[in-house]
């Protein structure tokens, strides 16, 4: 597990070697193709051009969700699936997602992943990764080279810290054994 101040790498954690939590990642995709229909267009200034959200309440989806909503022990009115789409050559301009969503789990669906970047003061960093838990509430961006299609399960009632704090002490088993 990779922790940087406001990313934290699920990717081991999700790892069936490590007897983590097993995400099938072609399930999601599947819910995503049923829903994607139905998505949003961002009309946000700061939104990629053609990016699109679509929430998501199919079995599988909720699922996945469900998962994380145990490991952070958050409220049954948190944890909501939700699918991004930001098509290739965009920028997500620099933004803090709007309260009260404080951070969220992002798996990547497709193959490339680009990397967020975040902009802290005057300095920046960049983070690829496939399963991330990411810090909402800090300046953060994407330029995309393809596809960049995510499953979010974002989370409203615990800060980032947080959810740090219950993964670093028993979050992960409350998600393994409910």
């Amino acid at each position: 597990m990779t922790i940087t101040k406001h990313i934290m790498d699920l990717s081991l954690m999700v790892a069936p070697s490590n007897f983590g939590i097993v995400v099938n990642y072609e399930e999601l995709m599947r819910d995503y193709n049923k829903v994607k229909a139905d998505k949003r267009f961002f009309m946000d200034k700061t939104a990629a051009k053609g990016m699109s959200v679509v929430t998501c309440n199919l079995p599988y989806s909720r699922y996945v969700s469900n998962i994380f909503q145990r490991m952070f022990d958050l409220p049954d009115n948190d944890g909501m699936s939700v699918f991004f789409n930001q098509p290739a050559n965009t920028w997500l301009d620099y933004h803090r997602d709007g309260n009260p969503i404080q951070c969220s789990v992002n798996i990547m669906l497709d193959d490339v992943y680009d990397p967020v970047m975040f902009k802290i003061d005057d300095s920046s960093y960049s983070y690829s990764y496939k399963i991330a838990l990411v810090d909402l509430q800090t300046l953060h961006g994407c330029a995309t080279t393809s596809n960049r299609t995510i499953f979010r399960t974002t989370i409203r009632t615990k800060s980032f810290e947080e959810c740090m704090e219950c993964l670093q002490t028993e979050g992960w088993v409350r998600a393994l054994f409910p």
